[in-house]
């Protein structure tokens, strides 16, 4: 049950995105699914719905290039701090990030 009648620009999805869409959420369990064009529009778009201005927010710093100039550009524009961490620290280092 889609609100979107109709074919008005593949943006926007089309017949088979929406399919793909469906089908996620029937596996998942979900309530409805998003599918976007790139890995890195996943990324942005899953960091978009959970972070808030000032917030504070942790990524490797082996993250994409693009991931990372996301974070240093778009979210501070909205006061998220980002930092960066190793992943091979230990627990007790990465606890002190916090």
């Amino acid at each position: 049950d889609y609100l979107f009648s109709g074919m008005v620009y593949g943006r926007h999805g089309t017949p088979t995105s929406f399919a793909l869409e469906e089908a996620f959420s029937v596996i998942e369990g979900g309530d409805n699914s998003c599918v976007v064009a790139s890995g890195v529009a996943a990324i942005n778009a899953a960091m978009l719905a959970f972070l808030k201005a000032g917030d504070h927010v942790l990524v490797s710093d082996g993250v994409y290039g693009p991931t990372r100039s996301f974070c240093d550009i778009f979210l501070k524009r909205f006061q998220v701090e980002t930092t960066y961490y190793d992943p091979c620290i230990s627990a007790e280092d990465l606890q002190l990030l916090f």
